[in-house]
């Protein structure tokens, strides 16, 4: 189950939501567990990628952009950690 990104209704509410999902993914990153290895780095890398190329998207003038590739990326993660 996805929530609902406030800044797809609300464009103004962009900022607020890239500064929620660095400081998630910041967060994550200290909270990792190093034994975990690389399937955790990879998914965090492919999360902090998806991040870049929406907001790349936001700031390159798309008023729409796709959160597909993020919310991929954070079930992956999701998945990753929970095993």
């Amino acid at each position: 189950m996805h929530s609902q990104n406030p800044a797809a209704p609300d464009p103004s509410k962009t900022d607020e939501s890239i500064a929620t999902i660095d400081k998630n993914v910041d967060e994550i990153n200290k909270a990792r567990d190093d034994s975990a290895g690389g399937k955790v780095d990879k998914a965090v890398k492919d999360l902090d990628q998806a991040i870049e190329d929406y907001n790349k998207s936001i700031l390159d003038g798309d008023t729409h952009p796709d959160t597909t590739r993020i919310d991929a990326a954070a079930d992956r993660l999701k998945d990753v950690c929970a095993s």
